[in-house]
């Protein structure tokens, strides 16, 4: 009670809750799927809080190594020798501090955290139908429409993964991933939704102005 009153669950952790509990997830593709958005989370979740805690270490370091070289001033009186001995360990460590920072800084964590809410956002679309996956039909079945439809998800997925946020935010829409039937499906409907409205003869007539 105290844990989720004092770290209360983040948005994406209660996402990861909803795709858990999304359709098809006794199929080894959406399994996968599954699996592999919690542990990019671990994983993202790990560097940060490693991110955060080092860079509180060397705050507390720098910190340190000037309130000691304060007292070491030699209008002061005291073991001098001492404190330099103690400020050389605490200069040394933030220099490991630092390297260790800058191996972290290789990640990007927030592309990181992007590419887990894409993914997050994927599944959700293929749970509901919506945008590409409405192609697909609902009532399939000899399960040929949902293979191609998980098969398109995964192929989806794997841009996202293997693609920075903004190459696959701008990839080229025009030429998705899907069978030649679903991409005649859907060019079909395109045409349908962007025709060309007739006029209506009659109204036409009705609306000449007499003479």
């Amino acid at each position: 009670m105290c844990r989720n009153a004092c770290f209360p669950k983040t948005q994406i952790q209660r996402d990861i809750e909803v795709i858990e509990k999304m359709k098809d997830n006794n199929f080894t593709i959406i399994d996968d799927y599954i699996k592999n958005v919690k542990l990019r989370y671990k994983a993202y979740h790990t560097r940060q809080y490693i991110k955060g805690f080092l860079r509180f270490i060397l705050m507390a370091g720098g910190f340190a190594i000037t309130t000691m070289t304060t007292y070491n001033n030699p209008y002061f009186a005291g073991d001098s020798d001492f404190v330099n001995v103690v400020v050389w360990y605490f200069s040394i460590s933030n220099n490991i501090v630092n390297i260790i920072l800058e191996k972290i800084n290789g990640y990007n964590l927030e592309d990181d955290k992007s590419k887990i809410k894409l993914l997050i956002k994927e599944g959700k679309l293929y749970n509901n139908n919506a945008e590409e996956y409405s192609f697909y039909p609902i009532d399939d079945h000899n399960n040929t429409h949902t293979t191609n439809k998980m098969q398109y998800f995964k192929d989806v997925c794997n841009e996202i993964i293997n693609n920075s946020t903004y190459d696959f935010l701008t990839r080229n829409f025009d030429d998705p991933k899907h069978t030649t039937e679903i991409n005649k499906s859907k060019v079909r409907r395109y045409e349908k939704l962007w025709r060309n409205i007739t006029p209506d003869e009659n109204n036409n007539e009705n609306n000449e102005p007499s003479n």
